[in-house]
């Protein structure tokens, strides 16, 4: 989200978790004000932590596969105007216990 303003510009990143201050009063332009946590730091230690305790990461490389059809098939309903239906899994893929991919239709 940005917030544009007479005096300065705000740039933030609500997944990261800061703001980005574009303005010629700030100490330093531009300036980075971090709030709250940051999620890519976590994500970065379960895997590091995964590797180290010889086990499976808590989310697998299928997760985010999962999460990137969702998004596209998104992108692409917004686009066409139409709903677009998710097909079962591809046959080379190995689904995580927890979210299975089931073949639809």
């Amino acid at each position: 989200m940005e917030i544009i303003g007479e005096t300065g510009t705000d740039v933030m990143d609500s997944f990261a978790h800061y703001l980005t201050l574009y303005s010629s009063g700030a100490s330093r332009n531009p300036s980075w004000v971090g709030f709250g946590p940051d999620p890519n730091q976590a994500m970065l230690e379960e895997f590091v932590s995964s590797i180290r305790e010889k086990r499976p990461p808590s989310v697998t490389w299928n997760d985010g596969f999962q999460a990137m059809r969702v998004a596209l098939a998104a992108y692409e309903s917004s686009l066409t105007k139409s709903v677009v239906a998710l097909k079962g899994c591809h046959t080379s893929l190995r689904p995580s216990s927890r979210y299975p991919c089931r073949k639809i239709g």
